[in-house]
C-alpha cells in the first residue's frame, strides 16, 4: 500500500530567482557579533587581447626546425661522449673532463628551453640561430662520427 503525500505551500511564488536569494539578502549588515574586516575586492575585467600577439605559422615551423636541430646536436654530443676519452693522471681532471662531456650533451636542449622561456619576439629566432652556430658537436663532425 503506497501513500502519496502532496504538500501545497500557499503564498510562495514559482520564480527561478527566488531560489537564489535568502530573506534579508538586501541588508548589508552582518549578524550580531560579527564585524566586517577589510574592504570589498574589486574585480578587474579580463583583458580582451593577450599580452603577446599569436605567433605565425612560419615562426612555429622554425621553432620545430630548431628543436630538431638541437635534438640532433644532443645526439651528436652523446655519441662523442660515449667514445673513450683521454686518460688523465689526476682523478679530479678525469672527473671534470667526464662531467664536461655530459654537460655538452644537455647543452643544446637546455639552450632551446632557456631561449623559449626568456626571449620574446624576433630575438628568440636570433638566439636560436646563435645556439645552432655555437653548440655544433664539432668532435662528432671532425672525427668522422664514430671513427
Amino acid at each position: 500500500m503506497a501513500v502519496h503525500a502532496t504538500a501545497i505551500v500557499v503564498g510562495m511564488t514559482r520564480s527561478d530567482d527566488d531560489a537564489l536569494h535568502w530573506a534579508g539578502d538586501e541588508d548589508a549588515e552582518l549578524a550580531p557579533g560579527w564585524k566586517p574586516v577589510g574592504e570589498p575586492a574589486l574585480v578587474q575585467p579580463a583583458p580582451d587581447e593577450p599580452d603577446e600577439p599569436a605567433m605565425s605559422a612560419t615562426t612555429l615551423v622554425l621553432f620545430g626546425v630548431f628543436a630538431g636541430v638541437f635534438l640532433l646536436y644532443s645526439a651528436g654530443w652523446a655519441l662523442s661522449a660515449l667514445q673513450p676519452g683521454p686518460a688523465f693522471a689526476d682523478p679530479v681532471a678525469q672527473v671534470m673532463y667526464d662531467v664536461g662531456r655530459w654537460l655538452a650533451v644537455i647543452s643544446a636542449p637546455l639552450w632551446f628551453a632557456c631561449v623559449l622561456l626568456v626571449a620574446h619576439g624576433r630575438t628568440r629566432l636570433w638566439w636560436l640561430l646563435a645556439g645552432v652556430l655555437v653548440l655544433a658537436p664539432l668532435p662528432f663532425v671532425f672525427d668522422g662520427g664514430l671513427a
